[in-house]
């Protein structure tokens, strides 16, 4: 068997395509963050004059799309990101700060943490145990650095920079993020810290998802869509698909909503943001109606501060996640007209991670995407992907659409299926040695038989392993071939 070294897909990463990584291959719940490590300003004030910042609470219950990631990129440019820890992101994260800190791990006989912060500290993530995990308050904080110096936890309610840099440096990741058993803790450590076993009186569930808000009136919103052109906070299309979304999200009709947005044209800068003249169009603005209500509704607008839209085909909204399992909703649609290229293949990959989490077949092998397949024998082989084969997978990931306008009716667009474009595809390829990096796993080899990893347990689950980045293809006769936890001498 012969082993082809992995491509670094996660440690190469540029800060904002490692928090798509995040949450479009690791299911974790995402954020920007600034140099203070803190939710990025919204460039509005409260009342005493304390700057608004980016809410994050409603991200404990809901994971950020890929859309919205894009969005809070292109709007903040944050310096860093945060994963918020729990049940959620499902990982603890255990922070050793200073030498006190190193000298805990050491002693805990973690020698190999996962980050070394900007600080110069260290995070090891950990699996999280299935029930509520508090993270500590201040007390509580006081009593474990007195039993074990310099360890803090982030768990249920917290959150951790990850990657990107604050004023003290950068965070440098060591190793894929793989979180470690929690065996691995001592159970006096554990017992403290609440990851021994559950809470005696019963297990608390996380907060489920809030309520909707009431319906926002409709000068409301679009007197917030035309400020933020005024204040050069959104472009005209940004603008206009978050008016979209937030009418859709306040259970108005499309067809109010196309009316909305006829009077959003008129009213709009007839200049484009480079202040050239260039008349936002009708055609767009259907455009984004049209794209906004392809998506299931989500919490609406309720004040600036709670602003935390994704950024959809034509600009900021709220559509639903990118990554639930296929068959339990509908395929995600792309619109290839209108659309900036770059803009198409970040849809486009999202798509595929989406599908590729039930059953894993794409992977990065030394810096070429590559697919598990099998001959005419049944026997697994790699097949090294191109432009044909990239179609082929994208017409299983996503319906493509081109928006043409309905002859005789005023501001009504039909959908005409379309075909992946061919450059689509090569944009995608041409992703594979440089950034932004696809964000499929890397693969080492395949084998067909129960493997030993290196911390002694046994591979003998067919799939993909990510502790040793091997694909298990069970060969003929192999299916029943299960090894016992504790196997005898005979």
């Amino acid at each position: 068997m012969t082993t082809v070294a992995a491509s670094p897909t996660w440690t190469a990463q540029a800060p904002f395509h490692m928090a798509l990584c995040a949450v479009q291959q690791f299911q974790w719940s995402v954020f920007p963050l600034d140099e203070e490590k803190k939710p990025p300003k919204t460039g509005e004030t409260y009342p005493d004059g304390h700057p608004e910042r980016l809410g994050w609470k409603r991200l404990q219950t809901r994971r950020a799309s890929p859309k919205e990631i894009l969005y809070w990129q292109k709007t903040y440019a944050p310096s860093a990101w945060g994963v918020i820890t729990g049940a959620l992101s499902k990982i603890v994260i255990l922070d050793f700060d200073g030498d006190a800190g190193q000298k805990t791990r050491t002693q805990l006989g973690l020698d190999r943490p996962h980050v070394q912060t900007g600080s110069g500290g260290h995070h090891v993530y950990f699996q999280h145990p299935g029930w509520m995990v508090p993270t500590l308050n201040s007390k509580s904080s006081q009593a474990l650095g007195e039993r074990w110096p310099g360890l803090d936890i982030r768990a249920d309610g917290g959150y951790a920079a990850f990657c990107g840099h604050n004023t003290n440096g950068p965070y440098l990741w060591l190793r894929e993020p793989i979180p470690e058993a929690l065996s691995l803790l001592p159970d006096d450590l554990r017992r403290f810290l609440g990851l021994l076993e559950p809470p005696e009186e019963k297990k608390r569930s996380l907060p489920s998802n809030a309520i909707p808000d009431p319906a926002v009136p409709v000068p409301v919103l679009l007197s917030r869509a035309l400020r933020q052109i005024k204040e050069k906070r959104m472009g005209r299309n940004d603008a206009g698909f978050w008016l979209a979304c937030q009418l859709r999200d306040n259970s108005y009709s499309q067809e109010t909503a196309r009316k909305v947005l006829c009077d959003y044209v008129e009213q709009v800068p007839k200049e484009n943001s480079k202040g050239r003249l260039e008349p936002y169009t009708k055609e767009e603005a259907m455009a984004s109606v049209m794209s906004a209500f392809q998506e299931v509704a989500r919490r609406a607008w309720e004040r600036p501060s709670s602003l935390s839209s994704g950024k959809g085909g034509k600009g900021p909204g709220a559509p639903p996640q990118i990554g639930t399992p296929e068959g339990s909703e509908p395929l995600p649609e792309i619109f290839i007209n209108g659309e900036q290229l770059r803009e198409m293949v970040d849809q486009s990959v999202a798509a595929i991670m989406r599908r590729e989490q039930q059953t894993p077949s794409l992977f990065m092998q030394s810096a070429r995407l590559v697919r598990v397949g099998h001959n005419e024998l049944g026997r697994p082989l790699l097949t090294q992907m191109g432009v044909a084969e990239v179609k082929e997978v994208l017409t299983h990931a996503a319906n493509f659409f081109r928006l043409k306008k309905v002859p005789g009716k005023e501001d009504v667009y039909e959908k005409s299926p379309v075909s992946p474009p061919k450059e689509l595809a090569e944009q995608i390829l041409a992703r594979q040695t440089q950034e932004p990096y696809l964000p499929f796993p890397a693969l080492s080899a395949i084998v067909e038989t129960p493997v030993l990893r290196p911390d002694g347990s046994i591979l003998d689950q067919p799939g993909y392993d990510r502790a040793t980045q091997l694909y298990y293809a069970p060969g003929e006769g192999m299916d029943a071939c299960k090894v016992p936890l504790k196997p005898t001498l005979q």
